[in-house]
């Protein structure tokens, strides 16, 4: 049996293993995790911890991923989402970096753009910010080998999980330079 955890934006803060479609076989190997109040919730894209991406600071992940959609459209609305911008937008939480999702319709292009490089950009935010974010890091690496699924709320259910290999990838790679 493989260690699972389950997060979300809204997760609840119980132990670890105890969480909705989790499983762990030995809770005592997580002890550290345990110990760090809603860390369910450090793991996701909302979670508010300044970090830098390409030049630009970020309050939350899901203000950089939005920020890049944007960035070959729109570049005045890129730069709201900075915090360097001084913008309402850019100090906001990041349930609002995400409804300004729709502000912009991509095109086919555009979109099947995105979608291509959506992935890679994910992952360097992901990298960025819990290398340059101490409590974020010290939350994924508590999490052992443990596989990492993100629940998501608006998908039929058994769709509703989706593996976060990424996150996993980046905690092995803050293993290495620890």
């Amino acid at each position: 049996m493989k260690d699972r955890f389950v997060f979300y934006s809204k997760s609840a803060d119980k132990a670890p293993g105890k969480g909705s479609n989790e499983q762990v076989e030995d809770a005592t190997a997580y002890t550290k995790l345990a110990s760090i109040k809603d860390w369910r919730r450090i793991l996701g894209n909302f979670y508010e911890c300044n970090f830098i991406y390409e030049g630009r600071t970020y309050r939350t992940v899901e203000h950089a991923l939005q920020a890049k959609k944007f960035e070959p459209i729109d570049k005045q609305l890129f730069e709201s989402f900075a915090l360097e911008s001084n913008s309402e937008l850019s100090k906001s939480d990041g349930l609002a970096a995400r409804r300004m999702r729709k502000t912009i319709r991509l095109n086919p292009q555009q979109l099947q753009k995105w979608d291509q490089s959506k992935i890679g950009h994910v992952a360097n935010m992901h990298r960025a910010k819990f290398s340059q974010c101490p409590k974020a890091k010290q939350v994924l690496l508590a999490t052992g080998e443990a596989e990492l699924w993100h629940y998501l709320s608006r998908q039929p259910k058994g769709k509703n999980l989706q593996h976060w290999d990424t996150l996993e990838e980046v905690r092995s790679k803050l293993r290495l330079t620890k």
